[in-house]
């Protein structure tokens, strides 16, 4: 799995005020990343198994810092 993913999943669910700001605009939140389309789309479907497409791809291609 993309550590990068995991990294900014983890960072959303521990942080509070970023976790506020994702509920309220969850694209913004998403721009100020280094994430690839692929992983946003996926994260803003709220699809589990596309998530973890998306980070199993990018976990491929060696991507890991979000």
């Amino acid at each position: 799995m993309s550590k990068r993913l995991i990294d900014f999943l983890i960072h959303v669910s521990v942080d509070v005020k970023t976790r506020d700001e994702f509920k309220r605009d969850p694209e913004s939140v998403l721009a100020r990343t280094q994430l690839s389309k692929a992983e946003k789309d996926a994260i803003l479907s709220g699809d589990p198994e596309r998530i973890r497409v998306a980070a199993a791809v990018s976990a491929a291609r060696g991507a890991h810092k979000f």
